[in-house]
């Protein structure tokens, strides 16, 4: 294949990616009704930025954070997730092509935050405007990232075998 046929083919399948954890945080985890249920949208973006880089991490951070948020009622919560993952892909490409390692302990180190900023910020606004109870971050969003890192284990084989297509460059 030509070099323009494997960066297509390499783009759709990050795209794939993208639209599975769509899914899985929308209708499969959004079905089942589970106390903990994991957010899979951010490790998802934060694999993709760490093999391809700042500005295809931020290309499909900002994809990522469109179908997430357009997968829901359009809130202001919907422009966070634009806004932060976008950010997260950006972070994650920064990181990894400027001061990290790619490896399972940097999708590791880059998940956790990525999971803090999208969700954790939100809900320590919510706590602190006084629509969730105090403790429900401690409660609620804890193990709920505890639960979203497992994922990560699932993406970042993905991730790091779409990356190898038309040469590993990691």
């Amino acid at each position: 294949m030509s070099t323009k046929m494997t960066f297509r083919v390499k783009m759709a399948l990050y795209g794939v990616v993208l639209l599975v954890a769509m899914l899985l945080d929308g209708a499969v985890f959004g079905a089942l009704n589970l106390r903990y249920s994991p957010s899979v949208m951010p490790i998802a973006v934060a694999c993709i930025g760490l093999w391809e880089g700042i500005e295809k991490g931020g290309i499909f951070g900002l994809a990522g954070g469109c179908l997430w948020a357009w997968s829901t009622a359009l809130s202001m919560y919907g422009a966070w997730r634009i806004l932060v993952l976008t950010m997260v892909g950006l972070a994650a490409g920064l990181l990894a092509e400027r001061f990290l390692l790619q490896g399972w302990k940097t999708a590791l180190s880059i998940s956790l935050p990525a999971l803090v900023v999208t969700d954790g910020f939100y809900a320590i606004f919510l706590s602190l405007s006084g629509t969730l109870p105090p403790g429900a971050f401690f409660n609620e969003f804890l193990p709920r990232c505890l639960i979203s890192l497992v994922f990560c284990g699932v993406f970042y084989p993905v991730t790091r075998y779409i990356s190898r297509i038309g040469g590993f460059h990691g």
